[in-house]
């Protein structure tokens, strides 16, 4: 699922609100043999239909060389979302997941809504509940480190909120980072990755991008960085570029240091993964 999405909001990926907006779950069950024993392992990945058409009207199947249909099982895991594009997966294996409800994408207010599925079915068990809302529209991803939760959406700031005693408890608002532009910006922020600073408890890099200004020029302005309630989060951002941010949790407050310009040069870096081995 696309998470670096162009900011015009003509965008075909954006039609508007349909009730029958869905969450897909796709498990894949593979066999593994160690020790002379078979091991069956279940790997699952979540996907979202944002406008369910003819096309979508019908159960599909997974595709492609190699693959054996027969090995994918493929659940309705909820329904009835407004634009559920980002997702995290919370400390018990529930999943929290971003909605945008209005008029349509652009015109919305986000909400984290907590899908339970207590028995693995790959069905929630119910419609869910909101951990948090009032959160600027447009949601296009969430990320989570240790008790914190990092949610952002086009051209918005990025908020950070705190997860309460048990996974079910209402999320709190800490504070913002918030990446200001000098005016259009056809490729903003709108993708997250994260993952816990090498060597530190408490502390997560937080990656973002602030992508190209427009689709057929070099980007030459920059936007910049500041905070509210996130001290040190703050320096200069230039465009086609990716960056790296230090965020520390010390329980009462958060605190932002060694902002990083890790690549320039990229028209909209919106995915990123961390090598589980290296960190890289």
């Amino acid at each position: 699922m696309p998470t670096g999405l162009d900011s015009a909001p003509h965008n075909p990926f954006y039609p508007a609100k349909h009730p029958g907006n869905t969450l897909m779950m796709i498990a894949k069950s593979n066999l593994l043999m160690s020790s002379g024993q078979i091991v069956r392992f279940t790997v699952s990945m979540f996907t979202a239909f944002l406008c369910l058409g003819t096309a979508f009207g019908q159960p599909f199947t997974v595709q492609g060389p190699g693959v054996n249909a027969s090995d994918f099982r493929i659940t309705t895991f909820a329904s009835g979302l407004d634009f559920p594009l980002g997702m995290a997966k919370l400390s018990d294996g529930s999943l929290l997941v971003a909605i945008s409800q209005g008029a349509n994408f652009f015109s919305s207010t986000g909400s984290l809504v907590r899908l339970v599925d207590t028995n693995q079915d790959g069905i929630a068990d119910g419609p869910g509940t909101v951990l948090y809302s009032g959160l600027p529209g447009s949601q296009t991803a969430v990320r989570v480190g240790g008790n914190l939760v990092f949610v952002t959406s086009q051209t918005k700031p990025i908020t950070v909120l705190r997860a309460g005693a048990s996974p079910s408890d209402p999320l709190t608002l800490v504070g913002r980072i918030i990446i200001n532009y000098p005016g259009s910006w056809y490729h903003p922020n709108s993708a997250l990755s994260i993952r816990q600073t090498p060597g530190q408890t408490n502390s997560y890099d937080l990656l973002f991008q602030v992508g190209s200004e427009t689709n057929f020029a070099v980007t030459t302005r920059s936007a910049t960085l500041s905070n509210a309630n996130i001290p040190g989060a703050s320096g200069t951002l230039p465009g086609d570029s990716a960056y790296l941010l230090t965020v520390t949790d010390h329980g009462t407050n958060v605190t932002a240091a060694n902002l990083t310009h890790l690549a320039n040069g990229l028209r909209n870096p919106a995915g990123y993964a961390f090598h589980p081995a290296t960190g890289d």
